[in-house]
């Protein structure tokens, strides 16, 4: 599905005249959501062997693995918000992708934001 579609779809299966306020705080909720399974993921993997241990003792048994699978239900969540918030609005996706990558191209093109080689 691509994004647009997703916007539609998104306005006629869960926006119920939601208001700006409403759909800002869930946003803001579910990038809190995001960004902590995103410290426990560098907790489990870009910390040294003791503190690994230590994590690793006082989370035993309880739901701590951060998978691939948690991360985008998350970010899913968070695209809900950002699409309820564009609805909320009246602003199609579409236009805000446009803008920021003319922002972006026009900061690169005066040197102001270098290309970055992102690890995978």
């Amino acid at each position: 599905m691509d994004i647009t579609k997703y916007q539609t779809w998104v306005e006629a299966n869960y926006y119920a005249q939601r208001s700006l306020a409403y759909t800002t705080i869930a946003l803001a909720g579910e990038v809190g959501e995001y960004a902590n399974l995103v410290k426990k993921y560098m907790r489990m993997h870009e910390t040294d062997d003791t503190q690994r241990e230590a994590y690793n003792k006082y989370t035993q048994g309880k739901d701590q693995i951060v998978t691939k699978e948690r991360l985008m239900d998350e970010l899913g969540d968070v695209l809900h918000y950002i699409m309820s918030n564009c609805i909320v609005l009246g602003i199609s996706v579409d236009d805000i992708i446009k803008m920021n990558v003319d922002k972006i191209n026009q900061r690169r093109a005066v040197g102001g934001l270098p290309v970055i080689e992102l690890k995978k």
